[in-house]
């Protein structure tokens, strides 16, 4: 008897899976885009005040400060006005600049006291030589040769200021008070000019030499802490009685 054979059962092979699609390539990061500072408004001159009487102030809260000096809380501020002003308090008036409209019209200012800001330029306060006491501190203030003339100068704090050459400051023989902490300063010779000086602080400076100080009869006290300079060129000033304070 013939037998025939049962033919083999084809399996099928599932088609080979398609291959796992690849992940999107990240997209390429975006590029940097540098900001660019702004450019410095054109330095005011004389030649762009107004010819009117009357007073622009740059905000209320400078105006309210002006106000407040001149005793005057109404009515319009002229620019005679300005000449009676003999202190002018601005310390919470945050200023970007010093404007020559304003202070060339305060010639008789004997005090005048800044707040913290973005003040640069302290030319268009050049003019005001009767001026005996002047606070710039807490402003990016580099030069210091506009103040050289204001030789009235009894107190002078430009404390946390960028102020690194104080040589014009040769010139301000009746300062007794003198506030450069916190700036970038390295080099105090000027200072040996100034016999007048009582008070003077050199905290968190750069100064390392210390000996243009120890000329200074009227010395009182002295404030070095902070500094890498050594101070046994001050121990004379202790033995004299002066203050040195280096913490």
């Amino acid at each position: 008897m013939l037998v025939l054979g049962c033919e083999e059962e084809k399996v099928e092979t599932p088609a080979a899976a398609s291959a796992e699609p690849q992940a999107a390539a990240p997209p390429p990061p975006a590029p940097v885009v540098e900001e660019k500072p702004e450019p410095k408004k054109p330095k005011k001159t004389l030649a762009d005040c107004s010819d009117s009487k009357e007073v622009e102030f740059p905000s209320p809260e400078f105006e309210a400060a002006v106000r407040l000096k001149l005793q005057k809380p109404e009515g319009t501020v002229t620019k005679a006005d300005l000449s009676r002003l003999r202190s002018l308090n601005l310390a919470q008036v945050k200023l970007d600049e010093l404007d020559i409209c304003f202070f060339s019209q305060t010639k008789n200012l004997r005090e005048l006291f800044l707040g913290p800001g973005k003040i640069d330029d302290l030319s268009p306060i050049e003019g005001l030589t009767k001026l005996e006491s002047l606070r710039a501190s807490m402003n990016p203030v580099e030069d210091v040769a506009p103040i050289a003339k204001l030789e009235k100068l009894d107190r002078l704090d430009l404390g946390r200021t960028q102020v690194r050459d104080i040589a014009p400051l040769a010139s301000l023989t009746k300062l007794t008070e003198l506030m450069l902490d916190n700036t970038p300063l390295s080099d105090v010779s000027a200072l040996g000019k100034l016999e007048a000086l009582e008070i003077v602080s050199l905290k968190n400076t750069a100064v390392k030499d210390f000996s243009p100080l120890t000329g200074l009869k009227e010395l009182k006290t002295v404030y070095v802490g902070g500094t890498p300079g050594d101070i046994v060129p001050l121990l004379p000033l202790k033995s004299r009685g002066v203050k040195v304070i280096d913490t």
